[in-house]
């Protein structure tokens, strides 16, 4: 399986927080939303429809918001990569 954000080099705690400042969400829900992300293979749609499913289950919500959730996530990782592109040599600190 592809962890996804170990591959970007952004570290968990990178990650909720940015997911819970842009959801306005607390850092617990975002921190299960981290774990289902870690354990799916994040591309295809095959799989995001089963990310979705587990948002839901898991945070117990809508589709809607499950969506949006699945949207803001990919984008913060989105941003985090071609920050990666843009500065290839440049490492966290902080990083797992």
């Amino acid at each position: 399986m592809l962890k996804l954000i170990k591959v970007i080099d952004m570290n968990k705690d990178k990650f909720v927080q940015e997911l819970s400042k842009q959801m306005n969400m607390n850092a617990s829900d975002c921190e299960k939303i981290n774990e289902i992300l870690e354990s799916h293979f994040i591309i295809g749609r095959n799989n995001k429809y089963k990310i979705l499913e587990e948002i839901k289950k898991r945070l117990h919500i809508d589709d809607e918001l499950a969506e949006k959730i699945y949207d803001t996530a990919g984008n913060i990782l989105e941003e985090n990569i071609k920050n990666r592109l843009k500065h290839p040599f440049k490492r966290n600190k902080t990083s797992n």
